[in-house]
């Protein structure tokens, strides 16, 4: 009722929805019903706005994580940042790097749709909402991840990989593709400063690029990126220690 109280009294001073919105950091949808009195006072309810607090903009290992799905799967809306996936464990990785990243709250839930992306019959959904939040990650210079740690681009490649990677069993390569060449020559300049050696990258006809890794540095991205996504880290972990039995006979 504190905020209530200060948003009637300074409205009651002479001030706009949207000024006493920014005093309070109250999302201006919540001061209207008050103002209105659209909302009964025992009802209340106070949409605070997710502010992008000042510590956010600085490059950490889940804000890396976050910006390779986004540089991936992830999407964004007006007013949220969002990740469709078949892979619980990946929903839920993104969720808490989001959450702990942010300090918000992120929801998780089970869209059943029908997709033929979507075997089982549904995906899981995580969100945050704030716009502050989306603009950053939308117009986020991804560029910059070249001068950050080694933690910073291992956490980089690990998300773009979890959204647009896996292990071709049949042909033993690491595959990750996408349409857009700045990213593909991001990953390829992040995978090559791990000493990880990459095939020769061929567009195909539909735009898509794919970069291969073949044969002993499979081992060495296996080491160095991997995947969050057990059912893509437990073929490639398959293959790799099949690699070293073959070694050792």
């Amino acid at each position: 009722m504190e905020d209530y109280n200060s948003a009637l009294k300074l409205r009651g001073e002479g001030l706009g929805n949207k000024k006493i919105s920014r005093i309070l950091n109250i999302h201006p949808s919540t001061i209207e019903n008050w103002i209105s009195g659209r909302v009964p006072a025992p009802y209340l309810f106070c949409r605070r706005i997710r502010r992008l607090k000042p510590e956010m903009r600085q490059l950490s290992s889940n804000l890396a994580y976050i910006l390779g799905v986004m540089a991936g799967d992830g999407t964004t809306d007006r007013g949220s940042v969002r990740l469709w996936t078949i892979d619980e464990d990946f929903a839920l990785k993104f969720k808490v790097s989001l959450e702990e990243w942010s300090g918000y709250t992120c929801k998780v839930c089970k869209d059943e749709r029908t997709h033929p992306n979507y075997r089982q019959g549904f995906c899981w959904v995580v969100k945050l909402y704030s716009k502050e939040i989306r603009n950053f990650l939308k117009n986020f210079d991804n560029s910059l991840i070249l001068y950050g740690s080694r933690d910073i681009k291992v956490n980089f490649l690990k998300g773009f990989y979890d959204s647009e990677g896996w292990f071709c069993k049949r042909n033993k390569v690491v595959r990750c593709c996408n349409k857009n060449p700045k990213k593909i020559e991001l990953v390829k300049a992040l995978l090559t400063g791990l000493g990880i050696k990459i095939g020769k990258v061929v567009p195909r006809k539909d735009g898509l690029q794919y970069i291969p890794i073949y044969k002993r540095n499979t081992e060495r991205f296996f080491q160095e990126v991997g995947f969050t996504i057990r059912r893509k880290q437990n073929l490639l972990e398959a293959y790799v220690q099949s690699i070293k039995k073959v070694e050792e006979s």
